[in-house]
């Protein structure tokens, strides 16, 4: 009996849209963000932390995923290869080359580079059909 796959396009979605919110929530060029919100005066002291904890026990969670599925390595490698390709599109579209677009890209590639770092395990698991050796129980060194 075939198993049932971990990582389906559904779930892939719902992830990175997921990740997409809290990058761009946490900065976005639009003014809408939670760096525009602290930067700005006055407002709810006790709601900009309870906000700025909840960011960080987010990132926290996040980064330790990532770093446990892709490693820090394939985290540069996967951001340099999203940025070339954003890199190129300039390129192609000169008139595009604005500080305005580019902060959007660079935005939205970092949100997927989380989200293929968060459903990798998952992704491999589902497409090679074996564990990854850090969750394997009881494993021997030789």
């Amino acid at each position: 009996m075939a198993a049932k796959p971990h990582i389906t396009f559904g779930t892939f979605l719902v992830r990175l849209l997921l990740l997409e919110a809290l990058v761009l929530g946490t900065y976005n060029p639009s003014g809408v963000s939670f760096a525009h919100w602290i930067a700005a005066d006055g407002g709810l002291m006790s709601g900009k932390v309870a906000a700025a904890l909840f960011l960080t026990a987010s990132y926290a969670l996040v980064v330790t995923v990532l770093i446990g599925s892709i490693g820090g390595l394939g985290f540069l490698v996967g951001t340099f290869c999203l940025l070339l390709l954003v890199y190129q599109a300039l390129l192609i579209f000169p008139e595009a080359r604005t500080w305005l677009v580019l902060q959007w890209a660079g935005l939205i590639s970092l949100g997927f580079v989380l989200a293929v770092g968060v459903v990798w395990s998952g992704l491999q698991y589902s497409l090679l059909g074996q564990k990854p050796a850090r969750y394997v129980a009881n494993k021997k060194k030789i």
